[in-house]
């Protein structure tokens, strides 16, 4: 292995935010196959296996409709449920696919209006306000909408805490994918992780495959690397706190500039 010394003037950290994965000490006692969805290995094989996924974020509710397709039993271990609104998805038909095309102007004007949309939405963060309360009805009535029928699934799928506190999930195959005869959801605390098992305060479940929907390491920024400026960057925002001006830069390494630093996109 050779290595090689650069120097530059100016350092621009693009790295990203949602890249190293949070694999959390004690589900590494699991002996089976084991994934995190922000590393997935292909070759591992969940047909006709006994599949518990960990965690009920974008991620895992991303996997769960597709696991649970194929499944022989599907475990759900979630620690707190998601606001989830209904994915409007269409296909653009060939005459609108013309005009952006060839008509000056339009696709502009259409990435205007997707912007200014997101931007309208925020009040929906709110919860006094209109939109709050709209949003709110909205993400219930989808819940109710795809889950007619069981009244204690519907109560275990909706949040306690306000919309906004965490990310809102926007899917139509999460609902139905948890109403399947072998998909089961676990609310209990994970109190043990055995060779082949997880323990739960309500029993013991046996897993073939582990799925860990468990985040990413956000707040170690530029991991696996170590950045030195006046000293070492993260280990100075560990004893302290992570400092910037406007998440961009930071006096510790004043000619490094960060896209996604701290307290911006993450409030890490």
């Amino acid at each position: 292995m050779t290595t090689e010394e650069l120097l530059f003037e100016l350092v621009i950290s693009s790295l990203g935010a949602l890249r190293v994965p949070n694999i959390p000490e004690e589900f590494k006692a699991f002996k089976g196959p084991m994934v995190h969805t922000g590393a997935w290995d292909s070759s591992t094989k969940w047909e006709d296996k006994i599949v518990a996924v960990i965690g009920s974020g974008s991620s895992a509710i991303q996997i769960i409709p597709e696991l649970a397709s194929k499944a022989k039993e599907l475990h759900s271990y979630q620690r707190k449920p998601a606001w989830v609104m209904p994915r409007r998805q269409f296909k653009f038909p060939k005459l609108v696919q013309n005009v952006f095309a060839y008509v000056p102007l339009i696709m502009l004007l259409y990435r205007w209006f997707i912007f200014m949309a997101h931007e309208f939405f925020y009040p929906a963060f709110l919860h006094a306000t209109r939109l709050g309360r709209l949003s709110t009805w909205y993400s219930k009535r989808h819940t109710k909408k795809q889950i007619p029928n069981d009244d204690k699934l519907r109560e275990d799928l909706t949040p306690d805490y306000r919309l906004g506190c965490k990310r809102i999930i926007v899917s139509n195959k999460y609902f139905p994918a948890m109403q399947l005869s072998n998909v089961k959801l676990h609310r209990d605390p994970i109190i043990q992780v055995k060779s082949h098992s997880l323990v739960t305060t309500n029993g013991e479940q046996n897993v073939e495959v582990l799925i860990l929907g468990t985040g990413f390491r956000v707040q170690d920024f530029f991991a696996p690397m170590k950045i030195i400026g006046k000293n070492d960057v993260l280990k100075a925002w560990k004893t302290f706190k992570p400092i910037s001006y406007l998440g961009i830069t930071t006096s510790v390494s004043p000619n490094q500039f960060i896209l996604l630093g701290p307290n911006t996109v993450f409030s890490t």
